[in-house]
């Protein structure tokens, strides 16, 4: 997993264990820090987990990583689970920087 920095242990045992194996929590908000290192910010647990509330806790004007085990129905009405990767970055905003 990179994404353009340094990723640390922590977010790389965050991401391997509760989010993609463990099914622990169900997202996963990071930021990139001023020496190019991606910081965990907020972990989502999976009971109780409210996808609009992880953009509520992104700020405006803020560059951020998503890492999202998301969950949507297919065709034939079986449920189909992905872990998806947002970049959130505002018009305006170096990402490298934030």
């Amino acid at each position: 997993m990179n994404a353009g920095g340094s990723v640390p242990e922590e977010i790389q045992q965050a991401y391997n264990e509760k989010l993609s194996k463990g099914k622990t929590i169900k997202a996963l908000l990071c930021r990139m820090t001023l020496k190019d290192q991606i910081e965990l910010v907020k972990e989502y647990p999976t009971e109780g987990f409210d996808h609009e509330q992880v953009f509520a806790d992104i700020p405006e004007n803020e560059c951020r990583y998503v890492f999202e085990d998301f969950t949507f129905p297919k065709e034939d009405g079986s449920i189909e689970s992905k872990i998806v990767y947002i970049l959130y970055c505002p018009i305006g905003k170096f990402f490298l920087f934030k």
